[in-house]
This record gives C-alpha cells, sequence and structure tokens, in this order.
C-alpha cells in the first residue's frame, strides 16, 4: 500500500509539472547555426574542404564547435559523422531587463523602510544585508586570502565607474596588449576578462560592448561598500570577472568556458594560477526554451559545477509557468544551477515574472532597485537585477567559510559547491505568497544563507565528509541520448515514470554505476525516483 501510494503521489506530480510538456512556443535561432560537440582530440575541419562555412571553437574543455552554414537550408542537409557526440541550433538570447527610469536615493533590497519602498505594505522583501554585514561584507577567503570572483556573463562595462573599477577582475598571469598567451590557458591578452565577440578583453569596446545592461548588473552583485561613492552591492568587496557575451547560443557557451578554463587552472594549480570562480551570472535566456533542445548548453552546467562553480540566471519577464511553458536556461536539469525570480519590497512575486515548483528556486529583489548604471546610478526592474543578487550572495558565503570547506575547494570543489547552494536555498525568507510558486517558497535571506554556511561547518569535519554525504547518488549525461547512468555510494533501488507517470523501468543498484539503455525512449523529461534507507529522491532526467 505504501508503495502504491507513493507512486500515485509521484504521478500526480508528474502530471502537475509535465503535463502540457509539448508546448513550444517559436524561439529564436540564428539560421545556418549549428553547436556541435566532438568526440576528444577530433576537428571539424576534416568535413568541410569544399563546403562554404564558417568554424569556430567554442569551448575547448567540452570540445564544442559552432558551425555557420551559408543557410538554414544547408545545415539541414547536412550529414554528420559518427564523430559528433550533440548537435542543436544556436538559439538568440533574449535579456531579462524590463528599463525603469525613476530614481530612488535608498536601496530597498537591502533593508526595506519607509522612506525608500516603493509600495507601501508591510516590508518584508529586503535580503536583510544589514544584519549579514555584521558578519561578513565579502572580500577574500578568510584563511588562504584568495580573491572570490563572480563571473557575469553579459554586454561588458566601463572601465572607469567610480563605484566598480576597485572590484574588476584582472589576470594578473596575463601581460595585457603584448599578443601573447603569457599564461597558456588558451586566451591572448584575456587581462580584463573576454569578449566573445571580438576575441579580446576589451570588455568596453563600443563596437562590440553595449555596457547598458551589463552595468547594472554588476552593481547588484559588487557594487563597492564604504567608499564613500553611490550604493552598495551585495558583497562590498568581491572581484567581478566581465565576459561580454549576451548574443547567441553560441556566445553563451563560449563564454561560459572562460569562467571554466579559469577555475579549472585554479584547481590543478593550488591556487598559484587561474581564478577562484565561484559562481557565474546569466541575466538573459530564451523564453519557452526547452532543455531538450539545448542540451549542449544545459549540461555545460554539470561541468562548471564539477569545477566548483554556482550558476545563477534570471528566468522569463513573463507570468508564466516554466514547468509547463518552459524557459532556458532557468529549466535545465543540473544541481548547480540556482534559477531565479523576481519579487518586489513587499516579499512577493512580481506578476511580470515567472515562476514554476519544480525549476525555480527562489526569489530576490528585482523590482525597483537602485544600482549602477553607464552614466552613474538608475532604478531598474525585472528578473535581470535579481538573478545577481543570489550570485552575489553565493560569494558572501564563500567569505564565511571554515578551514575545513576552504581546503575542500581543491580537493572536492564540486562538494563544496553545492554545500552553498543548500546553503541558500534551505535559509530562505519563507513568502506564504509565494508557496508553491517556487522549489522553496521564500526569497533570498543573507543572514540565513550565512547561517546555512556555519550549519555546513559544524556539520561536515573533513572534506571527505562532504564528499560522501552530498554524492550518495547522481544521474548522468543529463540531458542524454541513449544511455542514463546512474551512480551511487550504496545500495539504492531506481525507478524511472514517463511524462503520463507510466513506469519506464525499475531496478536495484549493488554498485557504483548502473547504465540503463534509453534509446527506445521517447524524446522528453523523464523522473528517476532513488531509494535508499536514507530516504526518496526524485531525480528529472531528460532525453533528446
Amino acid at each position: 500500500m505504501e508503495q502504491t501510494l507513493r507512486t500515485k503521489r509521484l504521478i500526480a506530480l508528474i502530471v502537475l509539472v509535465l503535463g502540457t510538456i509539448t508546448v513550444n512556443l517559436a524561439q529564436r535561432t540564428v539560421p545556418g547555426s549549428r553547436i556541435v560537440q566532438l568526440k576528444q582530440n577530433t576537428s571539424p575541419y576534416q568535413w568541410f574542404q569544399a563546403e562554404n562555412v564558417e568554424i569556430e571553437q567554442l569551448s575547448a574543455n567540452a570540445n564544442v564547435w559552432e558551425i555557420q552554414f551559408t543557410d538554414e537550408s544547408s545545415a539541414e542537409r547536412w550529414e554528420w559523422s559518427n564523430d559528433v557526440l550533440l548537435v542543436q541550433k544556436n538559439h538568440i538570447l533574449t535579456k531579462r531587463a524590463i528599463p525603469n527610469d525613476p530614481r530612488y536615493t535608498e536601496q530597498w533590497q537591502h533593508n526595506a523602510t519607509p522612506a525608500n519602498a516603493p509600495i507601501s505594505g508591510v516590508l518584508d522583501g529586503d535580503v536583510g544585508a544589514e544584519e549579514a554585514w555584521d558578519i561578513t561584507t565579502g572580500g577574500e577567503l578568510p584563511i588562504s586570502g584568495d580573491d572570490i570572483v563572480v563571473c557575469i556573463l553579459d554586454d561588458g562595462l566601463p572601465l572607469n565607474h567610480p563605484d566598480l573599477q576597485g572590484n574588476l577582475w584582472v589576470n594578473t598571469d596575463e601581460i595585457p596588449n603584448n599578443g601573447i598567451d603569457d599564461d597558456n590557458n588558451g586566451y591572448v591578452d584575456d587581462y580584463q576578462g573576454w569578449n566573445t565577440y571580438s576575441n579580446n578583453d576589451a570588455i568596453d569596446d563600443p563596437a562590440t560592448a553595449i555596457k547598458t545592461h551589463g552595468v547594472r548588473v554588476a552593481g547588484m552583485v559588487g557594487a563597492i561598500g564604504n567608499n564613500g561613492e553611490g550604493i552598495a552591492g551585495v558583497n562590498w568587496d568581491v572581484k567581478l570577472m566581465i565576459v561580454v557575451a549576451d548574443g547567441d547560443e553560441s556566445d553563451a557557451i563560449a563564454g561560459y568556458d572562460y569562467p571554466l578554463t579559469l577555475r579549472k587552472r585554479y584547481n590543478e594549480t593550488n591556487g598559484a594560477e587561474g581564478a577562484f570562480v565561484v559562481a557565474t551570472n546569466a541575466s538573459w535566456g530564451v523564453d519557452f526554451g526547452m532543455p531538450s533542445d539545448a542540451p549542449i548548453w544545459c549540461a555545460l552546467y554539470d561541468s562548471l559545477g564539477k569545477a566548483g562553480i554556482i550558476n545563477t540566471a534570471a528566468t522569463a519577464n513573463a507570468n508564466i509557468n516554466v514547468d509547463v511553458s518552459g524557459d532556458l536556461p532557468t529549466t535545465c536539469p543540473s544541481d548547480f544551477l540556482i534559477s531565479v525570480t523576481n519579487s518586489n519590497v513587499l516579499g512577493e512575486k512580481v506578476n511580470g515574472a515567472a515562476y514554476g515548483s519544480e525549476s525555480i528556486d527562489l526569489s530576490a529583489p528585482g523590482e525597483s532597485v537602485l544600482t549602477t548604471s553607464i552614466v552613474g546610478y538608475a532604478s531598474d526592474r525585472g528578473t535581470s537585477f535579481a538573478a545577481p543578487m543570489v550570485a552575489g550572495a553565493v560569494a558572501l558565503c564563500y567569505s564565511d567559510i571554515c578551514a575545513e570547506m576552504e581546503q575542500g575547494r581543491f580537493t572536492y570543489p564540486d562538494s563544496v559547491a553545492l554545500l552553498m547552494k543548500r546553503a541558500i536555498l534551505t535559509e530562505v525568507k519563507a513568502q506564504s505568497t509565494q508557496a508553491g510558486l517556487t522549489v522553496t517558497g521564500g526569497s533570498l535571506w543573507l543572514p540565513g544563507a550565512l547561517t546555512g554556511t556555519e550549519k555546513a561547518c559544524w556539520t561536515y569535519t573533513s572534506t571527505e565528509e562532504i564528499s560522501d554525504r552530498l554524492f550518495d547518488y547522481s544521474i548522468y549525461p543529463n540531458p542524454g541520448v541513449d544511455i542514463l547512468t546512474i551512480q551511487s555510494n550504496e545500495g539504492v533501488e531506481f525507478s524511472v515514470f514517463n511524462t503520463m507517470g507510466q513506469l519506464v523501468t525499475s531496478g536495484t543498484l549493488q554498485s557504483d554505476l548502473h547504465t540503463i539503455s534509453s534509446f527506445n525512449w521517447e524524446t522528453g523529461i523523464y523522473l528517476v525516483q532513488l531509494s535508499s534507507d536514507k530516504g526518496t529522491e526524485v531525480l528529472k532526467w531528460v532525453k533528446y
């Protein structure tokens, strides 16, 4: 009877979340462009001796390339070889900002008062920054003193903004403008960051960097605090790595590869080279996009997470349920992605912001918030400005970690990253008006996030324990094509259900790995139920 009831509940959940999964509204793509992931040590140039195509490598880590054909029909006719792992169209990204000109003299998102609240009512929507800042205002790692870095993938920013300039990350291993890859990381002259359009570090290039959106996003994360200038970000002192990447999906993939490369180098050299990137933020996406349409993009978040990077993303500026209607990247099924919607000074989800009890993790302030702008400061609104609040919170937590967790950034970077995510999501401020709209039903609460970080330090006294407790079971690749692999450190029973709530397969895993053939399964989303003596967990898996 217990198993029957559990199955019925699971089927009800599937029907509720995935009942209209076939909805796939129009998405803009780059004509003739394909994003291709190849087997390692394979190059696409061998196939195009007589073809009029443009080829660009987007990710050296994942061996991902963009192939630009002359038109869409040429791309559709092309036949790929067995060396091709994945192929997808190149979706055009849209920013998640809604411009709003009015200015406010104070930032309610940090500490809401009747004087700075844009609307009246019970002011319950701020993040409790002043209480959190009594503990830490950001800065370096407590023991090693290494810089904590947040990567902002957007449209660039001006280098001389007085409230951002001192917090901008620079690659000290690179000599600027000498035409040499001094640190041998695959990027030439990447001193100020990276521009995926001009293939240099011109993050303020007037020809390729618009700078009006990225500068506002950056201020939410790390406008310098206590400097007598303008405003303060979530972090008073954090390094902002700027990557210009906001046009289409190929730009996104190329953009993400830069912080991944720098963090992997940091891990491999025990901090001697690279950068300690703990979070990325993307305040753009594809409205109504489905993970099954973007498997390469979605899979990147697991790669970033394996290196120790948590990724925040802004959901759509539309009052839609993304669990049903779709959205990219906020519905990508990665444990290392935090999807964020927009809330106001009362702690309510904004009417013009998306939601989803399965995909959107929490809300954060993004309605009429004061931030930096290209001409000084401006009030703005949209999910674009909610997501970077959470990215800033990830970095703030890292500035208050214990010695064991700090050491774990080298040996178990993915585990420590998930601890930071857990600290934020388990210690949100509960909001009754958001119940059922997000995974947590709450909004970002900085004092709670720091408390969650402290709890993690009390509970886990070694990096080995961090790894064991977090990684009892996992599934990959996600999304996948023909194979679903379950990994576990202990015996676990598994059941896989389709979107109709029907049992597709089940069994018991006794060893480390269990491989399931999904060759004959329909394309779509599946729920994988894993059970052990520690409890039951349901994970989402995408077949494309």
